[in-house]
């Protein structure tokens, strides 16, 4: 064989191998998989949300927004690979830093307030500017109650090994239902992602098993609250709607039908008044998290976020629009503090670290400023800063009383 031929094959060699590796880093680059491939926020929220045009199943990169009409607001979600308001965790992390895992619900993954306004974020940020580095992760789920912060919590710490675990419960997580132990067994047999396996098969294997095929950007939003016909809307019903106008003032109900104001806070004002009478238990449930909790190497930590009802009644006026009560009872006495008593009796009884903020909310509402929206019913961006802060200060207090054991 003469040389020159030799030549051109090596050429032609070098150069498919070259074209070979080009093609797998452009794939790798465009289309990221996460390094656990079984665990996403749709497998743990108690609503369906989801992109029609982003894939099947799975929220990896995908963004939607949620908007508040009466209150000219609104925020704009861009969620991670595992489908979470936050950057994509790596599974090794540095040892030297805290890793602090927030649960919770829509005040977690922070609405109506930017990204770097949630509370895992301000928090991460309050701990630098106080000369404590560490990592936050955000892990809330809007509209998420009782086992479903369980069930993610089951499958999540053993996953990524944070040190320690801080969920915040809001006034509605109560009563819980009765404790069943498969909210904490088994846990998920994590799925990890081979980084040997060429990425082209690698997305074969995703569209043959109807997965979400990721992308490195995230997805055009879309709305959280959709707009009617969307059966997600009450207003899409003919029956309720016809209801709902008899309550709600007609400005509200256009913007409930253009999907710009939740039509699920209709009589918000009502079931709390109800349900923030019921006692509860909560030893069995706070007891197995703790143990699950340690066995895996975090320290557990409670938080109890109040409804803005139960901390002023400043925001009555504007809940009376939508509520058929049009002159709503004050939530202030302590008939309706009932659930943080209990909350705390029953870590105090399990030596969990426990923090109502309720004291904390009032005494602010109480000179005048508002931490909340007027209509919807979440925190506003200073109101999400002064919770993250108080949320870090009683960690840090915690956690340096117990470094020394």
């Amino acid at each position: 064989m003469s040389t020159s031929i030799k030549k051109n094959r090596v050429f032609i060699l070098v150069t498919l191998l070259l074209i070979v590796i080009a093609q797998e880093c452009a794939l790798r680059l465009l289309f990221p998989f996460p390094e656990v491939l079984n665990f996403n926020r749709v497998d743990y929220s108690g609503i369906h949300v989801h992109s029609q045009t982003h894939g099947p199943r799975y929220l990896a990169n995908a963004s939607f927004t949620w908007t508040s009409a009466p209150d000219d607001a609104r925020s704009v979600h861009h969620l991670n690979l595992y489908g979470f308001r936050d950057r994509t965790w790596p599974l090794r992390r540095n040892p030297d830093e805290p890793q602090v895992m927030f649960v919770g619900d829509s005040f977690v993954e922070g609405f109506m307030t930017t990204v770097q306004g949630s509370l895992p974020q301000m928090f991460e940020r309050i701990a630098r500017d106080s000369g404590t580095t560490l990592g936050s992760m955000n892990l809330g789920v809007a509209a998420n109650q009782g086992e479903k912060h369980f069930e993610l919590i089951r499958d999540a710490v053993p996953i990524f090994e944070p040190t320690h675990l801080i969920l915040v419960f809001f006034a509605n997580d109560f009563p819980l239902p009765n404790f069943e132990p498969d909210w904490l067994s088994p846990s998920l047999t994590p799925q990890l992602r081979n980084p040997y396996v060429p990425h082209l098969l690698q997305i074969l294997i995703a569209i043959l098993e109807h997965r979400t095929i990721p992308r490195a950007w995230h997805s055009r939003p879309f709305p959280f609250l959709r707009p009617v016909p969307h059966l997600s809307n009450l207003m899409s019903n003919p029956e309720k709607a016809t209801a709902m106008r008899k309550i709600v003032e007609p400005d509200l109900v256009v913007a409930m039908q253009k999907g710009r104001f939740n039509s699920h806070v209709i009589n918000e004002h009502e079931s709390y008044k109800t349900f923030l009478r019921h006692p509860f238990e909560v030893v069995e449930p706070l007891r197995a998290l703790k143990a699950f909790t340690l066995r895996h190497g975090s320290s557990l930590f409670i938080a109890y976020l109040p409804s803005r009802s139960q901390i002023s009644d400043a925001y009555l006026p504007f809940q009376a629009k939508y509520n058929h009560d049009r002159q709503p009872t004050s939530l202030m006495p302590q008939t309706y503090q009932l659930h943080a008593t209990l909350l705390k009796q029953s870590c105090r009884s399990l030596d969990l670290p426990f923090l109502d903020l309720t004291p904390i909310l009032r005494d602010v509402e109480a000179r005048g400023q508002r931490l909340f929206w007027n209509y919807d019913e979440h925190l506003k961006p200073h109101g999400y800063e002064l919770v993250a802060e108080n949320i870090f200060h009683w960690w840090n207090a915690a956690v340096a009383v117990d470094a020394p054991n």
